[in-house]
This record gives C-alpha cells, structure tokens and sequence, in this order.
C-alpha cells in the first residue's frame, strides 16, 4: 500500500468562499454531521457527503470539489440548513461552490448544471419552459446521442397523449427580459 499522498492545498479557496454571500459561516462547521445524515441525497448516494464537502474546503481541496460531479448533486432542500446547530448554510456554500465553478468553467459539463443552463436558456428564448429543448440541450451538452434516440419512443407516445407540445408556446413578457437584463448588468459589475 503507498502511503504516499500528494494533496494539492490552496490555502487562499476559503478565503474566496468566505468572500461569497453565503459561505462567510464555513469556519463554523465542526464536522458534526448533521448535514450529511438530514440530506436526501445522501440517502440515495451514500457518496454524496456534505461533511466531507465542507472538510473538502476547508482543507483548500479547490481542483478536487470544483472539478468534481458533487457540488452539483444539492437539490437545495434547505434541510442541511435548517438543522445545522453552528448555523454553516450549507446550502449557500454549495451555491457559492458552483458559482465559483461556473466563473472557471469547471465541470459545466455535469448533469445538473447543464439541465438549469437549458432550463435558463429555454425561458429566455421563449418566456416559458419547453421541456423537449430542455432535454435535447441536456443530452447535447452531455454528448449522449445514443440515450437521445433511445427516448423518441418515449416522447412520441407522450406527443400523442398531448403531454408535451410539438412546438414552444411563447409568451412576449417584458418583465422576464428585464430579468435577464438585470441578471447580465449583475454580472457585469461583479466582473
């Protein structure tokens, strides 16, 4: 067995995780584990740990978690949140995470992040959700042609059922293109 660990440490990634709303209580966290025993998806992956994602951080494991699948399992339950005895908001350190990682473009590859930017995109371009664009982009971005063709049965018995529309029905609403103005200045000034 090779006892010998190489382990990349940024010691500067919870100072920028502090610096984000939201991840200013990181230093709080005493590893108890009430995050990760109150977290659903924990009990559906037992990989999925959001005590070793914190410790993960706080060890400076920056390449590790921002590169990995895990940030983007959070379902944003709120559960960790609530239930956290030294008030951590984990929930809000995982949101910081991914802002971090889409900033970088880390792992925007992963299935979460590209089914909310097809999400995004969806209601940008047509002021509501289409859901066929939504998995078409999905399966685009994670290069899945062979799972595409495998649901058009899927799809064309929910078509027929009139569970899904052939085309996007669109709605011209000033408000949600001001949104998205607002969102792209917001990100401008934090440039």
């Amino acid at each position: 067995m090779n006892n010998n660990i190489t382990l990349k440490v940024n010691n500067n990634f919870c100072k920028e995780i502090i610096s984000i709303p939201g991840g200013e209580n990181i230093l709080k966290c005493f590893t108890c584990g009430t995050c990760t025993i109150s977290c659903p998806i924990f009990e559906v992956n037992p990989d999925y740990n959001p005590r070793k994602i914190i410790r993960m951080a706080l060890l400076g494991m920056r390449e590790e978690l921002l590169s990995s699948n895990t940030i983007w399992l959070c379902v944003n339950c709120y559960t960790c949140y609530e239930r956290c005895p030294q008030n951590v908001k984990f929930t809000a350190v995982i949101n910081a995470l991914r802002n971090i990682a889409v900033k970088e473009k880390k792992n925007i590859k992963a299935p979460a992040y590209a089914l909310g930017d097809g999400f995004l995109k969806s209601i940008k371009l047509h002021g509501r959700v289409w859901e066929p664009e939504i998995m078409l982009r999905l399966w685009l971005k994670l290069f899945d042609i062979k799972r595409i063709f495998s649901f058009i049965p899927l799809g064309i018995k929910m078509f027929i059922k009139g569970k899904i529309p052939f085309f996007p029905s669109r709605i011209k609403n000033k408000e949600i293109k001001k949104l998205f103005k607002e969102a792209k200045n917001i990100k401008m000034e934090n440039k």
